[in-house]
């Protein structure tokens, strides 16, 4: 379910959702420190594989009981659409205001075709993450209206996961 790196280091569902909270927390990280904003990252940068990634997410999503704290991370697992396979160097995007000649413009035609592929799978790709992500935070809701334990974000952002 979660990848191979993950099947071969496990001995138990605690040590499962442990390590995705280690991942989550990871990539929540990540984002801070690249801050990525609308940038388009390869996935090379990611803790864990893409996949393995969602997992986890899906994983801490739908066992978290704080019912902010769990759309809260499926808003955060969104950003998994910003890495994407084969993109090399970060892509920016910054408005640019540019009096190039005609033909320096049309040799930048094929690029911005380029860009404009991949932020159409980027967009794409957060569609569908925000429809897997909302059935963990429906099983959250669910999970959090039966009990009072609250695993929750830190003051300075970070994810704490455990009971309180």
């Amino acid at each position: 379910m979660f990848g191979v790196e993950w099947e071969k280091q496990t001995s138990s569902d605690a040590d499962v959702l442990l390590q995705a909270a280690d991942l989550v927390e990871a990539f929540i990280v990540l984002l801070r420190v690249e801050n990525v904003a609308n940038d388009i990252l390869d996935t090379e940068e990611l803790p864990a594989s893409k996949t393995t990634m969602i997992n986890a997410f899906r994983l801490v999503i739908a066992t978290e009981l704080e019912a902010d704290d769990s759309r809260r991370l499926a808003r955060i697992g969104r950003q998994l659409s910003r890495f994407q396979d084969n993109v090399g160097l970060r892509i920016s995007l910054t408005p640019a205001h540019s009096a190039a000649p005609k033909a320096a413009r049309r040799a930048d035609r094929e690029a911005a075709q380029r860009f404009d592929r991949l932020f159409e799978r980027v967009a794409k790709e957060a569609l569908a993450l925000d429809r897997i992500l909302a059935v963990s935070v429906r099983i959250a809701e669910r999970r959090g209206a039966a009990s009072g334990i609250t695993p929750h974000f830190e003051p300075d952002g970070t994810y704490s996961f455990g009971h309180h």
